[in-house]
């Protein structure tokens, strides 16, 4: 049963300390953001202090869990930015708690928590029962900013004391609440991802869990960004997580979140899915002879209807296809590519009325070929 639980904690939190320069924002991300930001986390105290709060709230939630005899949940990065773009659309639209999101506001990501985590993982389908949440606010809901004086302490030690003290806070909210209390301790729960920001009046928390996956991939969140602090963290519980077999194609998973890439540029322009080139681009990968006629094959599947298209229309055909070190594949950094590839065809893809497109990756040793295969309908020029 899906749980949307709704909590409100007034407080009044005190920061007094000076401006910070960070590279995190308070602005929505996806995951192919989060990769460049947590290898520069060392130079940026905002990010700091949100990881160890919920490096220390994951060391909380498990030996609660450890405690009630069920199994640990792992930590998800995705998941921690679903939670984190919940707080950010909070932080700046509204003045009362809430687990839905309005389209019609700044900083949406989905209307539900399902749909934020989609958000992130470019509708992979990667979670099939995302919408376990968690809220709560600490302090007045006001429409602002992130705290920068929250973020730039006068040591080290106050800026762990600040990151244990608001996970512990926002703990013990959720541990009293019976509702709450009942999504950490689900037995069916496999991960979760747990944000805590610091706005100027108030720390907004959010957990997002997951459940039942049969393929899945745990993250690891840690510490080693400042090795100074490490002993001043206990590891609070022993891992021992619901079981689960890693993806099987891990390069299939990585080809869909690129093509859901290329898929809403379209849908930016308005462009609508066509079935017809989609299979003519099936017919195309099949295909025996390489002198292989996109018009011709067009017309023979959709006889006098494509004949009619052509009349209005003009066929397109896109094929490239770049190199990339595997580790910047992995890390999604084939979905900047396609974004500048894309752009580099916009004298035919602003006016498209149709489209169809396939991603196609091989592996090389340390590099991976990338190949987007592309037809699309434009109109005539008169």
């Amino acid at each position: 049963m899906r749980k949307y639980i709704v909590f409100l904690f007034f407080s009044t939190p005190i920061f007094t300390f000076s401006q910070v320069q960070s590279t995190i924002k308070d602005t929505i991300y996806r995951e192919v953001d989060s990769y460049a930001f947590l290898e520069n986390i060392k130079f940026d105290s905002l990010l700091m202090l949100e990881r160890m709060t919920s490096f220390h709230f994951h060391q909380l939630i498990n030996q609660y869990r450890n405690s009630k005899g069920k199994k640990t949940i792992y930590w998800d990065d995705k998941l921690w930015l679903a939670a984190r773009n919940h707080n950010i659309y909070l932080l700046k639209n509204n003045k009362n708690l809430s687990h839905s999101e309005s389209n019609s506001k700044s900083y949406f990501t989905g209307s539900l928590p399902e749909n934020r985590v989609e958000y992130v993982t470019y509708s992979s389908g990667e979670y099939k029962f995302g919408g376990f949440e968690n809220c709560a606010v600490s302090g007045e809901m006001v429409p602002g900013s992130l705290d920068k004086n929250a973020y730039s302490l006068g040591s080290s030690n106050d800026l762990i004391e600040l990151a244990k003290s608001s996970a512990e806070d926002m703990f013990e909210l959720w541990k009293s609440s019976p509702g709450h209390n009942q999504n950490m301790l689900n037995s069916d729960h496999l991960a979760h991802g747990t944000s805590i920001v610091f706005g100027e009046h108030a720390q907004y928390g959010t957990s997002v869990f997951t459940q039942n996956q049969k393929y899945y991939t745990p993250d690891t969140i840690d510490l080693r960004f400042n090795p100074t602090i490490i002993q001043k963290f206990e590891v609070l519980f022993e891992e021992n997580g619901n079981s689960f077999e890693r993806y099987p194609k891990e390069l299939d998973r990585l080809e869909f979140k690129l093509f859901k890439s290329v898929a809403a540029r379209m849908d930016s322009y308005s462009a609508v899915p066509d079935k017809k080139l989609h299979t003519l681009i099936e017919s195309e990968k099949n295909a025996s002879q390489t002198n292989f006629n996109s018009k011709k094959r067009y017309l023979k599947q959709t006889h006098y209807l494509g004949a009619f298209k052509f009349i209005k229309y003009e066929l397109i055909r896109i094929e490239e296809s770049f190199f990339m070190p595997v580790k910047e594949y992995n890390k999604l950094g084939g979905i900047e590519k396609i974004k500048e590839l894309l752009q580099s065809k916009n004298q035919y893809l602003l006016n498209a009325n149709s489209w169809a497109a396939s991603i196609e990756t091989l592996k090389a040793g340390e590099e991976m070929k990338v190949t987007l295969l592309m037809y699309i309908f434009t109109p005539k020029k008169k």
